[in-house]
C-alpha cells in the first residue's frame, strides 16, 4: 500500500490517545500527538524499519513494544527526532472537585486552548470594557448529559482543540504587553491567522471536529474589525474560512506519525507521568497551558504532597 501524506493544506496532523486509566485512576487522560508538516521523521522511518514488513497500519502499541526492547543508543537517536512533535494533555482530575459534573466539564473547556483564545479574543478586540460575561466558547450541553461521556468528551474535544487555538494563545502572551490596554488591529489579525489555518484529524471523530468548527467561527467572529459600538452584532466570518479535515490514518502517513506520537506519549505517562513527558517532548500543553519540565516537577510535587 502506498501512503501519502494528507491535505497539503494543513498546517498540522493530529491523533490522539490515552493512558491506561489503570494508572490514571481509572480516570481517562487525553492526549493529542499534533505534527507539523515539514519536519524530519527519520524517526518515523527508523521505527518503520524496527517493525518490519506489514500489510496493514502500524500502531502505536505494536511500534512502543518493539521500540522499548531496542538498545538504549538507538531508542535515544529516535526519541530525539520524536522530541519534535507537540503534545497537548488535558487531564479532567484536576477539575473533579467540582460539585456538579457540567461544571467540571465547563471548566475544562474554559480552560482549554480554545476557551483561552476566546477570552483573549475579546480582550484583543477591545471589548472588556468593564466586567463582561463573555460566555463559552461552546455549549456542554453539545457533549451529551451523562455523566462520564460528558466528561470524556469535553475532556477529548480540549485536548484537540490546541491544534486550532494554542498559537494563537501563544502570540497574545508574547505580544499583549507590547499593545497594553490597546490592542490593535495587527494582533487580532496575527491571532486570526492562526486560527484560520486548516488541521487535519484522524478518521473517526466527526462531532468532535463539528464543534470545534463551532468554536473556530465563535472566536473569529470575535476577532472581526473592531466596531465603534463593541456590542454591535458582528458580521458573519466569511465563507471561504478552509474548514478542518478527517484522514484515515491508514493513508496518510502523516497521521500514522501523529498516533505513534501520542501513543508513545500515553506511554510516558503510564511509566514517568507527566515529568517524563516534559522531559523528552520539546513542546507540551497541559490543560490549555505551556508545560515546561520545571512546570511539570512542580505539579508532581504538589500531587504527591
Amino acid at each position: 500500500m502506498i501512503l501519502l501524506p494528507g491535505d497539503a493544506e494543513a498546517r498540522s496532523f493530529n491523533d490522539d490517545s490515552s493512558p491506561d486509566t489503570r494508572v490514571t485512576s481509572n480516570l481517562k487522560v487525553s492526549v493529542d500527538a499534533q505534527v507539523i508538516p515539514g519536519s524530519s521523521l527519520a524517526w518515523y522511518y527508523d521505527l518503520l524499519l524496527m517493525c518490519g514488513p506489514s500489510s496493514g497500519e502500524l500502531k502505536s502499541s505494536i511500534v512502543w513494544e518493539k521500540f522499548r526492547d531496542r538498545p538504549n543508543e538507538e531508542q535515544t537517536r529516535i526519541w530525539k527526532g520524536l522530541s519534535k512533535v507537540r503534545i497537548h494533555i488535558v487531564d479532567k482530575a484536576s477539575y473533579l472537585n467540582s460539585v456538579l459534573t457540567r461544571f467540571a466539564a465547563q471548566r475544562i473547556v474554559d480552560d482549554s486552548s480554545a476557551g483561552r483564545a476566546h477570552a483573549m479574543a475579546y480582550y484583543a478586540a477591545d471589548m472588556l470594557i468593564g466586567p463582561v460575561d463573555i460566555g463559552p466558547v461552546i455549549d456542554v450541553a453539545s457533549f451529551g448529559s451523562d455523566t462520564k461521556p460528558l466528561l470524556r468528551q469535553a475532556t477529548q474535544w480540549a485536548a484537540k482543540s490546541a491544534a486550532t487555538f494554542h498559537e494563537a494563545v501563544e502570540i497574545f502572551e508574547a505580544e499583549v504587553d507590547f499593545y497594553g490596554a490597546m490592542p490593535d488591529e495587527l494582533l487580532r489579525r496575527k491571532m486570526k491567522a492562526r486560527i484560520l489555518d486548516k488541521h487535519a484529524f484522524d478518521k473517526g471523530d466527526g462531532k468532535q471536529i463539528e464543534r470545534l468548527e463551532r468554536a473556530r467561527g465563535t472566536v473569529l467572529n470575535v476577532l472581526q474589525t473592531f466596531e465603534v459600538d463593541p456590542f454591535a452584532n458582528r458580521k458573519p466570518n466569511p465563507p471561504a474560512v478552509p474548514k478542518h479535515i478527517e484522514v484515515d490514518s491508514s493513508m496518510s502517513y502523516l497521521v500514522q506519525t501523529a498516533d505513534i506520537a501520542a501513543g508513545f506519549a500515553s506511554k510516558l505517562l503510564e511509566v514517568g507521568g507527566l515529568v517524563r513527558v516534559a522531559t523528552i517532548f520539546e513542546y507540551v500543553t497541559y490543560n490549555g497551558v505551556r508545560l515546561t519540565q520545571a512546570d511539570a516537577e512542580r505539579l508532581h510535587k504538589k500531587h504527591e504532597g
